[in-house]
């Protein structure tokens, strides 16, 4: 089960469970039909092959006991026959490995044409042995809608093979490659900038770190806030990043807020004045006005939504650290 809080949401863990059961049940079934199968055709073709030499051979043998042929013709049609019939052993698993080749390119060829995936996002669909889904309470909708959107997805109801399913869509990527904008386009839009990425996705982060690479930008990666601010407290204030891209929902205790209150405290005890501290902006999926205001109260001074473009995403780092220049 790829996501087991999802079955157990849905209450559908007896469904999958005996799906499951049902599903290893029918592949060792097979697995055993198979291996009979090919013990009979292994069996069968090594009688067949043995009978047959021996038949070819004791023919011989008559025709050298009646002077017909010789004790070296025996011996000759002995080797033509075997070297004729050794290949005849790898015909069983020639065609078995030629079978399970054949499955699996046409099982491959069906993921690649599915279309569980539009552009840059993917969509996980919720579906039951009935044909309408589980009722779901106001609240329980609200709280999936606002968990999605935390990640810059959302949840619908589609009509999807004779049943009525939930899909949740969810992005694939935290950046969106679009066409740059004539001030965007530079490979030095960036050049001599230093961003800290705080992210607790490897994805998000070499994501990122190949954006703003390719504009010049020098990218230093943190997974966790404490390793942000163990950076920050091993450097001189002047060494410090010029700018902060911090992810507001992190998967350890603290979020996106509490990590940069930290920093503002480390500055605030260095004696680092406001318009010298290091500028921060808020990467999230919170679409909510309320998110932005939180965002700012809390000292970002911008609030970018997952999936960002890339072109705004470099605009607002030009011009976060164009004010404290």
């Amino acid at each position: 089960m790829l996501n087991y809080e999802a079955v157990r949401f849905f209450a559908s863990e007896r469904i999958e469970t005996n799906r499951l059961t049902s599903v290893l049940d029918e592949w060792v079934h097979a697995r055993v039909a198979n291996q009979r199968a090919l013990t009979l055709l292994h069996v069968g073709q090594s009688t067949i092959i043995a009978v047959g030499i021996a038949a070819v051979i004791l023919r011989a043998a008559q025709q050298v006991v009646a002077g017909t042929m010789s004790v070296g013709d025996l011996v000759l049609v002995n080797a033509y026959i075997v070297q004729v019939c050794n290949p005849l052993n790898t015909l069983g698993f020639v065609f078995r490995e030629t079978n399970d080749a054949i499955a699996n390119v046409e099982r491959m060829f069906m993921i690649l044409l599915s279309r569980g995936r539009e552009g840059n996002h993917a969509s996980l669909t919720v579906m039951g042995q009935r044909p309408d889904p589980a009722d779901l309470s106001h609240q329980q909708v609200r709280r999936l809608e606002n968990a999605l959107t935390e990640t810059g997805g959302s949840l619908a109801v589609r009509y999807i093979d004779k049943h009525v399913a939930y899909v949740a869509t969810l992005p694939l990527r935290p950046v969106l490659h679009e066409t740059a904008t004539p001030e965007a386009s530079h490979d030095d839009a960036l050049e001599g900038v230093t961003v800290m990425v705080l992210d607790d996705q490897e994805e998000a982060r070499d994501a990122l770190e190949g954006l703003l690479e390719s504009v010049g930008a020098h990218v230093v990666l943190c997974a966790s806030g404490d390793a942000a601010l163990a950076r920050l407290r091993a450097l001189p204030s002047a060494q410090w990043p010029c700018v902060l891209l911090c992810d507001i929902v992190l998967g350890g205790e603290q979020d996106g807020y509490e990590d940069l209150r930290l920093v503002r405290d480390e500055e605030a005890s260095r004696g680092v004045s406001l318009g010298e501290r290091m500028p921060a902006i808020a990467l999230t999926g919170h679409t909510q006005a309320e998110a932005r205001s939180r965002a700012q109260a809390a000292g970002f001074q911008a609030h970018l939504t997952k999936p960002v473009p890339a072109p705004k995403l470099i605009a607002s780092i030009s011009a976060v650290t164009a004010r404290t220049i």
